[in-house]
């Protein structure tokens, strides 16, 4: 989860990488001198992100900046786009900002979010396109974002199961239903 105060970004990009375990950023700023990484606690309240590999590109030639603390970084006011790392948890990647983005979230071959019972994403107006096994997932002008995603291997489990289980209510269901018709025509 990332908050970007007070900047105002233009597009955000989170790339997920293939093992699940982070994401790369590239958040766009424009007219500001700081920008904050925030994670959101249970109830709303910002706790500092730790994040990695931070750098700074822009209309400069040595774009610098300087860490006010280890989530806030300065740097001489102007448009910029802010890149870093962080790490993801359960499959799950949030983004929130002060004002609208449009945010894309970028899935490697082999994720998926598309399913309703293993993934989700809010808000559920997002656009998926797929080019080449990665699916991207996008939203135009909002402040949030939830992306739950999942693998192959999940998605089969899920159809084992529910085989599994409609199999045993069949076996179940099909004596009962012999027996009632017995009953029936007995009668």
């Amino acid at each position: 989860m990332i908050l970007a105060l007070p900047a105002s970004a233009l597009d955000a990009t989170f790339r997920v990488d293939p093992s699940r375990a982070g994401f790369n950023a590239s958040v766009q700023v424009e007219e500001s001198n700081e920008f904050f990484f925030w994670d959101f606690g249970p109830l709303g309240e910002r706790i500092p992100k730790k994040v990695d590999h931070v750098s700074l590109s822009g209309n400069c030639t040595n774009c610098s900046y300087g860490f006010a603390e280890d989530y806030h970084i300065t740097f001489p006011e102007g448009n910029y786009t802010v890149h870093y790392a962080s790490g993801l948890s359960d499959n799950h990647l949030s983004a929130y900002f002060s004002e609208p983005y449009n945010i894309t979230v970028l899935l490697p071959p082999g994720l998926d979010v598309r399913s309703p019972l293993l993934g989700g994403m809010n808000p559920a107006t997002a656009r998926v396109t797929e080019e080449g096994g990665s699916l991207a997932v996008t939203w135009n002008q909002t402040r949030a974002v939830e992306v739950r995603f999942y693998d192959g291997g999940q998605e089969t489990l899920l159809y084992l199961f529910g085989t599994i289980w409609l199999s045993a209510v069949v076996v179940a269901l099909v004596p009962f239903l012999l027996v009632h018709r017995r009953k029936q025509d007995g009668s």
